[in-house]
């Protein structure tokens, strides 16, 4: 499987803007270039002391990331690998649901044997719902010899209780009927449709 990864693995090489750093964009697919890929910033020296993996919010990107964040600069600036992903479950992932988890661990796996990593420290951050993905993945890993444990894992802003979270769009959606906006009737959907039901069927 992970053979065949590598297989229709292809990079690109962009020029670095940042001194002692080279950057990629690695698609793991000849035939998607939405999901499945990621950036991957490398301290020069080939060397790097830790992995971090930081992962976008909902429909972001992660060049959206790069021009929004200095974090991955400065994780670099300290001689860590940095990884800006889209999973393989593309910019739309709920974070939290299994397919999203083993498509991290898998990134996880497949960066350490690419950049030499393996068995080094691994930092995972997340902006909104990738905070939700990255806290989920550090449950998993507890539970799971197979998925590599993080050392630290770091959240901005993430959704973490998704019931609470259906509840308060219902609340906005109920108080201010004129003013629903897409995204609001979306989540309301997505939450029922991941969970199998609304939340209080799947109690």
């Amino acid at each position: 499987m992970r053979n065949s990864i590598w297989l229709t693995l292809v990079s690109c090489l962009f020029a670095a803007t940042v001194v002692a750093q080279r950057t990629e964009k690695i698609y793991l697919s000849l035939n998607d270039s939405t999901s499945g890929r990621f950036i991957a910033m490398q301290p020069i020296g080939n060397n790097p002391k830790a992995l971090l993996i930081l992962m976008d919010g909902f429909g972001a990107s992660p060049e959206g990331v790069l021009q929004n964040s200095k974090l991955p600069v400065y994780a670099v600036s300290q001689n860590i690998l940095t990884i800006i992903p889209v999973l393989k479950t593309g910019r739309l992932y709920f974070g939290s649901d299994s397919s999203s988890q083993y498509a991290l661990r898998d990134l996880i796996r497949l960066v350490g044997d690419k950049y030499h990593v393996t068995g080094k420290p691994i930092y995972l951050g997340g902006l909104s719902i990738g905070g939700t993905c990255v806290v989920k993945y550090a449950e998993m890993a507890a539970m799971h010899p197979d998925f590599p444990a993080p050392a630290a894992v770091f959240a901005v802003d993430p959704p973490l209780d998704w019931e609470r979270f259906y509840n308060g769009a219902k609340r906005v959606a109920r108080l201010n009927p004129g003013m629903r906006s897409g995204e609001v009737d979306y989540m309301l959907n997505r939450i029922v449709a991941e969970m199998g039901g609304k939340p209080e069927e799947t109690r």
